[in-house]
C-alpha cells in the first residue's frame, strides 16, 4: 500500500510537469523525454547494490573539496601579506630616489651654469674689441677685403679650430720670428740646385711655417693641404736628385703666390698684422684659450655625469613604481582568490546541504524501485504524454503561420511528421527547432512538386512522339513521290533495249508493265538515329537520344509501315535526377483518294524510369526509385494535295490525335521514402497544317510543314502520394489547361545509290513556357 501511494505521487508530478509546458514546444518535448529517460534510468540505477554509496562517496568529496578551498584560502592570504610587505619597500626605495633625483637635478643646474661661464669666457676672448685675438681677426677680415688673392689665403681664427690646439703647438707658432725680411728671402727661387743653400731646404723651411701658422686657424685648410701635398710629392723620390731639384724648384715657384712680393700680400702681410698686434700677447692669449677650452671641457664632462646621476635616479624611480605595480597586482590577485575561495566555500556548504538532500531522496527511490508494478506504471505514463506531445507538436508545426508554408508545404509538412518507426523523423521531432523543421519541408515539398511535374509533363513522350513523327513523316513523303513510276518505267526500258520481241503490241505491253514493277522497289527497310530536347519553364531540361527500325510498303493506293525502336531520356536538376529507357513500336498508313490523303499512325511504349531525388540541405531525407510508365497514341489526318508547278505539292491538313500516359505507382527506397499512387495522363488534341513538298530528280525530295495543335480535352488525376508509414497523405491539384502548340517539321532527302537514300529531319513543338526540339538522321534501303 506504501509503495502505491508513492508510485502514484511520482505520476502527479510527471504529469504537473508536463501541465506546466502548457504545449507543444521542442523544448517542453526535450523536457518530457528528458524526464521520462531519467526516471527510467534513475529506477534502474536505484534497484542495483551499493546505489547509496555514490550520495555517500558524492557528500564527502564535496566535504573534500570545501576543505581544499579553506587551504587555498590561507595560502592566498598568505601572498597578499608577503605582496603588501614587498609594496611598502618598493614605496620607501621611491621616496628615497626621489630626493636623490632632486638632488640630481639641482648638481645638473649648477654644472649647466658653470658650463656657461666657461663658455663666456672663451667667447669674450673673440668678441672683445681689446683682446688680441679679436685685433687680428679684425685686421684679417679688412685685409682679405681688400685683396681677393689673400682671401684665399688666409682666414680668422675662430673658437673651433683652437678647441683643440695643444702648448706644443703655441710654442712652434711662438718659435717663428715674423720677420719681414726672413719671409721676404724665402720669396725668390734659387736657380743653383748645388748651392749650400737650395730650393729643396728652403721648401722645408716654408712648409714648417704655414704648418705653424695652419695649427693657428689662421691658414685655410685647402691651402695647407694643397702645398703640403705638393711638398711630398716634390720629395717622394730621393733617389732621383734631378727629378727631385725639378720638382722643388717648381714647389718654389708656387710659394711665390702665397708668400706676397711686398708687405701688403700673402703670408707677409700676415706677419706684418702679428707684429702689429705684437707676437707675444697672442701667444699670451693663444694659451688662455686653450686653458678656457680645458676648463669648458671639464664642465661638460660634469654637466654628462650630472646628467647620466639624474638619469640613473629616474631609472631607478621608475623600477620601483613598476616594482609598487607588480606588488599591488598581486595583491589585488590575492585578494580575488580569497573572495573566489570565500564565495567557492560558500558554493561548497550549499552543495554538501543538497548532497544531503539527494542522499535522502535516494534512499526513497530505492524504495520504490523495488516495486515493478510501480515502475511500470510510471513508464507507462511517461510514454503517453511523450507520444501525445510529438503529435501536438507536428500539428502546431503543420499550421503555424509564422512559419509561413502554403498549403503544398504544410501537407507535407503533416505528412513527414505523422510518419512513425522513423529514427529521422524521431529526431526532427525531438530535437530540431520548429524553424529548421519546415525549412527541411520546404526542401522536401520542392523535390515532390518536381517529381509530380514530371508525372504530369510527360516530357520524355513527347520529345520521344516528336522523334517518331519526324521520321514516319519523311516516309511517306519519300512514298508519296509522283517521279516513282516514271523513274521505273525509265528502268524497265533501259533493261529492255537489248531484246527482241514480236509485234503483237499486247505482248509487248504485258512484259513492259512486269519490268516496270520489277523497278518500282515499293518495299523499303529504314533506320534512323534520333535525338531531342524538352525545355519547360521551371524544369530541368530533358535530353533523348535513340533508334528506330522500320520497313514499310507502298500499293497502288495505299502506303503502310511499321517501326519499333529504342529511346534513353536523362534529365537533371540540383535536387532531381531521372533517367529512363523507353521501347517502343508503332504502325502508320497513307491512303491515296484522287487528290486526299489520309494518314494514320499508332504508337505504343513502355519505360522503364529511375529517379534520384535530393534533399540538398539534409541528404538524410535524399530518396531514390523506381517505376514504369505506359503510353498509346494514335492520330488520324486528312489533306487535300495541289499541285503547284515543277512537282512542288501543297497540302492543307486537319486532324486529330490522342495519347494516354500511364504511370505506375511505386515506393521509393531511402530513410525517410515516399510511396507514390499511379498516374494518368488522356489528351484529345486537334491538328491544322499546310505541308510543302519539293519532288527533285534521281527521287531527292524536301518538305516543310508548320502548324498548330491544340487540346481540345485533357483528364487527370490529382497527384496523390505520402511518406511511407504516414497517417497523413499528399496531393498535388493537376492543372487541366488546355495549350495551344506551334508545331515545325522539315527534312529531305538525298539518294546516295540507286537503292539506297539518307535522310534528315527537324521538328520543333512549342508554346511559351514549353519547348519540344528533336532531329533524326536515317538512311534508307528499297528493294
Amino acid at each position: 500500500m506504501k509503495i502505491s501511494m508513492i508510485a502514484s505521487a511520482t505520476i502527479i508530478g510527471v504529469m504537473m510537469t508536463i501541465n506546466a509546458y502548457g504545449g507543444s514546444s521542442l523544448d517542453e518535448i526535450n523536457n518530457i523525454q528528458n524526464q521520462n529517460q531519467n526516471q527510467i534510468k534513475e529506477l534502474e540505477e536505484a534497484s542495483k547494490d551499493g546505489f547509496l554509496d555514490k550520495f555517500q562517496k558524492q557528500k564527502q568529496q564535496i566535504e573534500q573539496e570545501k576543505r581544499q578551498a579553506e587551504n587555498v584560502k590561507q595560502k592566498a592570504f598568505i601572498k597578499q601579506k608577503i605582496a603588501q610587505t614587498e609594496k611598502i619597500e618598493a614605496e620607501v626605495k621611491k621616496a628615497a630616489t626621489e630626493k636623490a633625483k632632486k638632488t640630481a637635478e639641482n648638481s645638473k643646474k649648477e654644472a649647466e651654469n658653470a658650463k656657461k661661464e666657461a663658455e663666456r669666457k672663451v667667447d669674450e676672448i673673440f668678441t672683445q674689441g681689446d683682446k688680441p685675438i679679436k685685433k687680428l681677426n679684425d685686421k684679417i677680415d679688412e685685409a682679405i677685403k681688400t685683396d681677393s688673392t689673400l682671401q684665399d689665403i688666409i682666414k680668422q681664427a675662430n673658437k673651433e679650430d683652437l678647441k683643440h690646439i695643444t702648448k706644443d703647438e703655441i710654442d712652434s707658432f711662438k718659435d717663428i720670428s715674423f720677420d719681414d725680411n726672413t719671409i721676404s728671402n724665402l720669396y725668390n727661387v734659387i736657380e743653383d740646385d748645388s748651392a749650400q743653400t737650395n730650393n729643396a731646404s728652403q721648401n722645408v723651411e716654408k712648409i714648417l711655417i704655414l704648418k705653424k701658422i695652419f695649427s693657428m686657424g689662421l691658414i685655410k685648410k685647402n691651402v695647407f693641404t694643397e702645398y703640403n701635398r705638393q711638398f711630398q710629392e716634390a720629395n717622394s723620390n730621393p733617389e732621383n736628385p734631378v727629378k727631385t731639384n725639378t720638382d722643388n724648384r717648381k714647389l718654389a715657384e708656387n710659394f711665390k703666390k702665397i708668400i706676397g712680393e711686398d708687405k701688403n700680400k700673402g703670408l707677409r702681410k700676415l706677419y706684418t698684422i702679428i707684429n702689429e698686434i705684437d707676437k707675444n700677447k697672442l701667444t699670451k692669449e693663444f694659451e688662455q684659450v686653450v686653458d678656457a677650452q680645458k676648463e669648458l671641457k671639464q664642465k661638460e664632462n660634469t654637466l654628462q655625469q650630472k646628467i647620466a646621476q639624474l638619469e640613473k635616479a629616474e631609472t631607478e624611480i621608475k623600477k620601483n613604481i613598476e616594482e609598487i605595480k607588480k606588488q599591488s597586482k598581486l595583491e589585488q590577485k590575492a585578494q580575488e582568490e580569497i573572495t573566489q575561495k570565500e564565495q567557492e566555500i560558500k558554493q561548497k556548504q550549499e552543495e554538501v546541504e543538497q548532497a544531503e538532500k539527494e542522499l535522502e531522496k535516494a534512499q526513497e527511490l530505492a524504495e520504490k524501485a523495488k516495486n515493478p508494478e510501480a515502475k511500470a506504471k510510471i513508464i507507462a505514463e511517461l510514454d503517453k504524454k511523450l507520444e501525445k506531445a510529438k503529435k501536438d507538436r507536428a500539428e502546431a508545426i503543420s499550421s503555424d503561420k509564422n512559419l509561413e508554408l502554403n498549403k503544398d508545404e504544410a501537407q507535407t509538412t503533416s505528412s513527414l511528421l505523422s510518419v512513425v518507426n522513423n529514427k529521422e523523423v524521431e529526431n526532427l521531432l525531438l530535437n530540431v527547432k520548429a524553424k529548421d523543421i519546415a525549412t527541411l519541408a520546404k526542401n522536401i515539398n520542392s523535390t515532390l512538386e518536381e517529381v509530380s511535374k514530371e508525372f504530369k509533363d510527360n516530357k520524355t513522350v513527347d520529345t520521344l512522339l516528336s522523334s517518331v513523327g519526324s521520321a514516319t513523316n519523311s516516309r511517306l513523303a519519300k512514298l508519296s513521290n509522283p517521279l516513282n513510276d516514271d523513274l521505273a518505267l525509265a528502268y524497265a526500258i533501259k533493261n529492255l533495249s537489248d531484246n527482241k520481241f514480236a509485234d503483237n503490241a499486247d505482248t509487248l505491253s504485258s512484259v513492259v508493265k512486269e519490268y516496270t514493277n520489277r523497278f518500282n522497289y515499293d518495299s523499303n527497310l529504314w533506320g534512323n538515329i534520333m535525338g531531342g530536347k524538352a525545355k519547360l519553364k521551371s524544369q530541368a531540361n530533358t535530353n533523348t537520344y535513340g533508334f528506330m527500325l522500320g520497313y514499310d510498303k507502298a500499293f497502288d493506293n495505299m502506303i503502310i509501315g511499321g517501326y519499333a525502336g529504342y529511346t534513353n531520356a536523362k534529365s537533371s536538376s540540383n535536387t532531381l535526377t531521372t533517367k529512363s529507357d523507353n521501347y517502343h513500336f508503332g504502325a502508320y498508313t497513307r491512303m491515296y483518294i484522287d487528290q486526299n490523303e489520309i494518314d494514320a499512325k499508332v504508337s505504343y511504349g513502355k519505360g522503364k524510369n529511375k529517379l534520384d531525388r535530393k534533399v540538398i540541405i539534409d541528404p538524410d531525407f535524399d530518396a531514390n526509385g523506381k517505376y514504369n510508365t505506359k503510353f498509346f497514341d494514335a492520330s488520324i489526318d486528312y489533306g487535300h494535295i495541289f499541285d503547284t508547278n515543277n512537282n512542288s505539292f501543297m497540302k492543307p491538313m486537319i486532324g486529330l490525335e490522342y495519347s494516354h500516359v500511364s504511370t505506375k505507382g511505386f515506393k521509393e527506397t531511402g530513410k525517410v521514402p515516399v510511396s507514390f499512387k499511379g498516374t494518368t495522363v488522356k489528351t484529345l488534341s486537334a491538328k491544322a497544317a499546310v505541308e510543302f513538298r519539293k519532288y527533285i530528280a534521281n527521287s531527292n525530295f524536301l518538305y516543310i510543314t508548320p502548324g498548330i495543335q491544340k487540346e481540345l480535352r485533357k483528364s487527370m488525376k490529382d497527384t496523390e502520394l505520402a511518406f511511407v508509414n504516414s497517417t497523413e497523405n499528399i496531393k498535388y491539384a493537376s492543372k487541366k489547361d488546355k495549350h495551344t502548340f506551334f508545331t515545325l517539321k522539315t527534312g529531305a532527302e538525298m539518294k546516295l545509290t540507286d537503292n539506297l537514300s539518307t535522310n534528315i529531319n527537324f521538328g520543333v513543338k512549342a508554346k511559351s513556357e514549353s519547348k519540344y526540339y528533336n532531329g533524326t538522321v536515317g538512311l534508307s534501303y528499297k528493294f
